[in-house]
């Protein structure tokens, strides 16, 4: 379900978000419903008929950040078989998949995954975030150098490069657009907390003070109002509470590749030396 209220327009923020038409939303009103089918999960990674058991093998392991790299590595697969199949329809999340930026720039979209090392050495060295930087890129590089043998045989025609390509934008798409949900382990003795991405839901801007909420049930998702929202307003989901003791300003550019509430080009505000780097 969809409201006929909700729109998609250009955000004030860059790329595109979610609004609400010429009638605004009450307090706790339903704008959509989500069937967890449509949605991308880990499950859908770890049973996956060409990938599940060594994504299962990772997780049992504890392979460094596993559960981004299944999501990520699953995705940036399903993504290089859609492009090449005429029947987009034979990938079950295809018309998602293409619906979302994989490359730097499309929808203004940057990050230092897609960054050359001289470009981090140049624009971060010396900033808070150039250790963090250096760690996520170190992250991604394992994880291409693992997924290449996992996804190699299954797109036989794929080179290195592209495959590598894939797998940068699949972790730039999940670091800045996936939804954290805490679950239980397998044997149900701890809170763990999976990776989804969520279709539709997912073109909401962040904020601190948001004003939807979602609501999550074994067969759906619903995204609510939170209070009353007027005519035209944006719509707004917190993805990452904003809190120095939990994520510095900094690191929402490395982790998530925007820094919340600005709007200067981040390069221009490593150049000019901003306080929110050094």
């Amino acid at each position: 379900y969809i409201s006929p209220k909700f729109t998609i327009e250009q955000s004030k923020l860059g790329g595109y978000g979610g609004f609400s038409s010429a009638a605004g939303f009450a307090d706790g009103e339903l704008i959509i419903r989500l069937p967890r089918e449509c949605c991308v999960t880990p499950e859908d990674a770890l049973y996956d008929p060409s990938c599940g058991e060594i994504f299962q093998q990772a997780k049992q392991k504890r392979v460094p950040s596993w559960a981004m790299l299944i999501i990520s590595g699953f995705i940036a697969k399903e993504y290089l078989l859609s492009n090449r199949m005429k029947n987009k329809t034979a990938i079950k999340h295809s018309p998602y998949l293409q619906s979302i930026p994989w490359v730097q720039g499309e929808l203004g979209q940057d990050h230092v995954i897609f960054w050359s090392q001289e470009k981090v050495d140049m624009l971060l060295g010396e900033s808070l975030a150039y250790n963090d930087a250096l760690i996520v890129r170190k992250t991604v590089d394992s994880a291409i150098r693992l997924l290449k043998d996992v996804i190699r045989p299954i797109v036989e025609d794929a080179d290195d490069e592209e495959i590598e390509g894939a797998v940068k934008g699949a972790f730039v798409v999940c670091l800045s657009r996936s939804f954290a949900e805490e679950v239980e382990s397998d044997d149900g003795t701890t809170l763990e907390v999976e990776n989804a991405m969520l279709p539709l839901l997912d073109v909401l801007q962040h904020s601190n003070n948001p004003n939807t909420r979602l609501e999550s049930y074994d067969d759906f998702i619903l995204l609510r109002a939170r209070g009353d929202i007027s005519a035209g307003e944006e719509l707004f989901h917190c993805y990452q509470e904003e809190r120095d003791d939990v994520i510095p300003k900094h690191k929402f550019f490395t982790r998530y590749g925007f820094i919340p509430g600005v709007r200067i080009p981040v390069v221009e505000l490593l150049e000019s030396k901003s306080t929110l780097f050094f």
